[in-house]
């Protein structure tokens, strides 16, 4: 093998490394960062309705809010204090 070729062979390999150590670590925090609970709103369930719209029941704070969201539009169909 070439000096150059060696080279090229190292640094695809330290790519590869660096790549698996990055999914590695975004894998491992991924809870932290992509979780659907911030703060005090949280998504207790959803239920599809059809392929556009579906049910869902948000908790935020002391309330409750029963949603029926689709594409373009959500409303309120029922809310609650807790």
């Amino acid at each position: 093998m070439s000096l150059i070729s060696m080279q090229s062979a190292l640094g695809l390999i330290a790519v590869v490394l660096s790549m698996l150590g990055f999914f590695y670590v975004l894998n491992r925090y991924k809870g932290r960062f992509l979780s659907s609970q911030t703060g005090n709103l949280s998504i207790e369930s959803q239920i599809p309705l059809g392929l556009r719209q579906r049910l869902v029941l948000v908790k935020a704070r002391e309330k409750t809010f029963l949603l029926v969201i689709s594409n373009d539009n959500a409303t309120v169909v029922h809310s609650w204090d807790d």
